[in-house]
């Protein structure tokens, strides 16, 4: 199977803006393939906070959202319990795409650093 990076351009590319949309395709499904997306984010849960708002353009009503704790208090909150309560998308004046998920929580004992993803 051949690598995109190695495919050539179709001939019905005849203006420059076809052949930058062209090449940005190509290099994202290059990285896709390569599992390098940025559909990832960081958030910190602050000191006896017991809920979290993480704003992120790319969240949708139902996507996946997954998260990994990056610390030692991050992992005690996962063996206290934490879970998305919530997740909402919805649109401001102008079109602007305001996703956010709200996380439920024990009290944490020190800031608590997690990564996440979102998938759909």
């Amino acid at each position: 199977m051949a690598r995109f990076n190695e495919l050539s351009p179709p001939t019905s590319l005849e203006t420059e803006d076809d052949r930058v949309r062209y090449r940005s395709l190509r290099r994202f499904l290059t990285l896709l393939l390569s599992g390098r997306v940025n559909w990832v984010g960081e958030f910190t849960v602050a000191i006896t906070d017991t809920s979290t708002v993480v704003y992120d353009d790319r969240v949708k009503a139902n996507s996946h959202i997954s998260f990994t704790p990056q610390d030692v208090n991050a992992a005690g909150l996962v063996g206290a319990g934490i879970w998305i309560e919530s997740q909402v998308e919805s649109s401001i004046a102008g079109g602007v795409n305001v996703g956010n998920f709200t996380l439920h929580h024990a009290a944490a004992v020190g800031a608590s650093v997690f990564r996440y993803s979102i998938k759909g």
